[in-house]
């Protein structure tokens, strides 16, 4: 899908204002960062033939010392063309943002793969969903 990198970067914020408010208030000291593709650092979790739509990188908040002053933050990174690369329209680009950010906000709260695999799911028919009777709209 074409898209230009800032409205993609504004649907992330978009995304980011409808994530649920009980999530919101509990981050602490997470940055979320949009890069074009992941870098072979990045690439070094990812089974073969894995596309890498996000990472979480840091100290999730279930872990001991995780409130300690002076932990370099944590963050959320977004890869724009995997991302694109995925969707093949507006909406399932904005639905395929918000499942990815919720599965990395998710790996913050300390959930592991096979939890989100089922979350992951369960977001995106209720998104789908949403999409469908609220024509594309949050």
């Amino acid at each position: 899908m074409e898209i230009e990198d800032e409205k993609f970067d504004s649907i992330v914020d978009d995304v980011w204002e409808h994530i649920p408010i009980h999530f919101q208030e509990k981050i602490e000291n997470v940055g979320i960062v949009v890069e074009s593709n992941p870098n072979k650092y990045h690439l070094g979790g990812v089974g073969r033939g894995g596309l890498l739509l996000g990472l979480f990188e840091g100290i999730p908040k279930t872990e001991p010392g995780a409130t300690y002053f002076g932990v370099q933050p944590s963050k959320i990174t977004l890869f724009r063309e995997n991302i694109k690369q995925t969707s093949r329209d507006l909406n399932e680009l904005k639905i395929t943002i918000h499942v990815v950010l919720m599965h990395e906000i998710a790996h913050y709260f300390g959930y592991n793969e096979e939890h989100l695999c089922v979350m992951d799911r369960q977001l995106k028919k209720k998104l789908l969903k949403k999409y469908h009777d609220d024509s594309g709209d949050f």
